[in-house]
C-alpha cells in the first residue's frame, strides 16, 4: 500500500531503481521483473484490495505471494498448523493477523 499523496514518487523511484515501466492491472500500478513483480495500491483502495486487512500505516507492506509446486498440500500444512485461510481465484491466502504483519497469498508455481 502506498499513501495517496505519494502514490506517484514511490512508484516512480522502485520504477528507476528496478528499471521497470509501471503499468496498470485494475487497483494495481504493477511493475513487471524478471522473477516476479511488485504490485502498489493506493491507501484509499486498501479495503478493496484485501478486505478486512489491518492497515497499520499509509504505506507499508501490505502482501506478498508465495509461489508452491502443490497448493493443496501447502494449504494442508498451514491449515494443520492452525492458520485459518481464505480461498482465493488460484489459491489461497494468509491473515496478516496470523503471518506477522504482512497478507500471504499462496499460489500455484
Amino acid at each position: 500500500m502506498a499513501d495517496d499523496a505519494e502514490f506517484d514518487a514511490i512508484v516512480d523511484r522502485y520504477a528507476r531503481i528496478l528499471n521497470a515501466a509501471p503499468r496498470r492491472q485494475g487497483l494495481m500500478t504493477v511493475l513487471d521483473l524478471a522473477d516476479g513483480r511488485l504490485e502498489f495500491v493506493r491507501s484509499s483502495d486498501a479495503e478493496e484490495a484485501l478486505p478486512g486487512e489491518p492497515a497499520p500505516a499509509a504505506s507499508y507492506l501490505a502482501a506478498m505471494t508465495v509461489l508452491v509446486d502443490d497448493v493443496t498440500a501447502a494449504r494442508t500444512i498451514v491449515e494443520d498448523g492452525g492458520t485459518g485461510v481464505r480461498t482465493t481465484g488460484d489459491g489461497f491466502f494468509v491473515s496478516a493477523r496470523d503471518a506477522y504483519g504482512a497478507g500471504l497469498f499462496f499460489t500455484a508455481r
